[in-house]
């Protein structure tokens, strides 16, 4: 994770945030599986959604995930 991903605020160094070993909550940004990298934030999980974007709901039972998988396949 890029320090800059830490904090919304300005940080010196990334101890001043975390400590080595303390398990955090993040955010995937991207994933790329050629360069086997995955891009990740702290500072995204107090953010908002953008304005007129709609909530995505979240499936609740194995067809509904299925379902959603379907349309997003479709878009494609």
């Amino acid at each position: 994770m890029h320090i800059s991903e830490l904090s919304d605020r300005y940080i010196k160094e990334p101890s001043d945030v975390v400590k080595v070993g303390q398990i955090v909550k993040v955010h995937v940004l991207s994933a790329d599986a050629k360069s086997r990298r995955i891009a990740l934030s702290m500072k995204t999980l107090g953010s908002k959604p953008a304005q007129g974007a709609a909530p995505q709901p979240k499936p609740q039972t194995i067809d509904d995930k299925v379902a959603a998988l379907a349309d997003r396949w479709k878009k494609r």
